[in-house]
């Protein structure tokens, strides 16, 4: 079995920076493809209903 206290600190912390740098550039390559794929959210998003909420506050606020 592998253990991790077999290995210097220094090597264990090499390790895990290098996963997390690994993992965090596979989740923006894979959210770049899925948005790609499927495109801007048009509704059902609490962005989408953010915007269309401060649209309408806005255009009460100002007539013009």
């Amino acid at each position: 079995m592998f253990d991790s206290h077999m290995l210097p600190p220094e090597t264990v912390n090499i390790v895990i920076s290098t996963l997390s740098s690994y993992s965090t550039t596979l989740t923006i390559i894979i959210a770049l493809a899925l948005d790609l794929i499927l495109g801007e959210a048009k509704k059902y998003h609490y962005l989408v209903g953010f915007g269309w909420l401060t649209q309408h506050v806005e255009s009460i606020l100002n007539p013009d």
